[in-house]
């Protein structure tokens, strides 16, 4: 089986969508996704690789994962780096963890 680690910490995910998700979700998007810094995570979801160039091929595209020392921190790095990873008319909410975050 696959090996599993733990950390200590918090993590929060937040999914880029395409635009016209969910119902009619574009494709075809040219993407730029750079190095993550130390403490954010990108996992790819509906993304496809052609000719050297990585493409939008579904609904949830992307998602940035930012980790920290409580779900404060996680929130400001994966919100942080959003801007540098972004897409034309890319979609996320911006609420995320909020919810958590108020409950203490």
């Amino acid at each position: 089986g696959a090996g599993r680690s733990w950390r200590e910490g918090a993590s929060a995910c937040v999914v880029l969508a395409a635009p016209g998700y969910p119902e009619n979700p574009r494709k075809g998007i040219p993407l730029h996704v750079p190095e993550p810094p130390e403490g954010v995570l990108v996992f790819h979801a509906g993304t496809r690789l052609e000719g050297g160039v990585l493409w939008s091929q579904g609904g949830r595209v992307l998602n940035v994962v930012g980790l920290g020392q409580d779900l404060k921190e996680a929130l400001e790095r994966a919100y942080a780096f959003i801007p540098r990873v972004g897409f034309p008319g890319a979609q996320y909410r911006k609420d995320i963890g909020l919810r958590a975050l108020k409950r203490g």
